[in-house]
C-alpha cells in the first residue's frame, strides 16, 4: 500500500496511454476520407440543359423542354475507390481504438461464483388476486364502522352516502349559478 493509504491497481499512471489527440486523429482521418471521397467518387460534369427563355407577355401555351435523364452514372472505378476509402478509414479507426486502449477488448473471466439472488416474487394467479381485491373493495364501500374512534370519525355505506349528500348537499360547494 502506497504511502497516501490507498490502494492501487498495480498500475503505475503512466502504463495508461494518453487519449488526448484522440479526436484530432479522428476528425483528420474523417476529413481525408471526405476528401477522398469527393475527389474520387464524384461524377463527372454533366452538360446543363438548356431551359426556355419565357417572355413577359402571356402565350397561349408555352411549350415545355421534353423529360430528360443524366446520360452517365458513376463509374465502377470510382464507387471502388470510394468503398475501399470506406473501409480503410473505419480499420484505421478500430486499429487506433485498439491501440489507444489495448485492455478493453481482454476477455476477463469472474473468478468466484456468482451470488445468489432472491428468486421473483410473482403473483401466482392474478385473476384470483383481483378478485380477491375487488371483493375487499366492495365490502369495505357497503358497510359501515369506525376509522378513528377516539376523533369520531365513521365511515357509511356508499348508497347511503350518495343519498345524504343528493338531499343535503356538500357544505361550502358552490352551488349552480341562477
Amino acid at each position: 500500500m502506497p504511502e497516501s493509504g490507498r490502494p492501487t491497481s498495480g498500475r503505475n499512471r503512466n502504463d495508461v496511454p494518453q487519449v488526448r489527440g484522440f479526436g484530432r486523429i479522428s476528425l483528420a482521418i474523417g476529413v481525408a476520407a471526405g476528401l477522398a471521397m469527393w475527389l474520387f467518387a464524384r461524377p463527372a460534369v454533366t452538360r446543363r440543359m438548356s431551359l426556355p427563355r419565357y417572355s413577359e407577355e402571356p402565350r397561349s401555351h408555352t411549350a415545355l423542354p421534353p423529360a430528360d435523364y443524366e446520360r452517365r452514372d458513376v463509374s465502377a472505378r470510382a464507387m471502388a475507390i470510394g468503398f475501399g476509402g470506406v473501409i480503410l478509414a473505419l480499420a484505421l479507426s478500430m486499429g487506433l481504438a485498439m491501440w489507444l486502449y489495448p485492455n478493453s477488448v481482454v476477455d476477463r473471466r469472474i473468478g468466484a461464483p456468482l451470488p445468489a439472488w432472491p428468486a421473483p416474487r410473482l403473483q401466482e394467479d392474478p385473476a384470483r388476486d383481483m378478485h380477491r381485491f375487488y371483493s375487499a373493495e366492495k365490502a369495505r364501500l357497503d358497510s359501515a364502522g369506525w376509522v378513528d374512534r377516539a376523533h369520531g370519525i365513521a365511515h357509511i355505506p356508499i348508497d347511503q352516502a350518495m343519498k345524504i349528500v343528493a338531499q343535503q348537499g356538500i357544505p361550502d360547494w358552490p352551488g349552480p349559478k341562477p
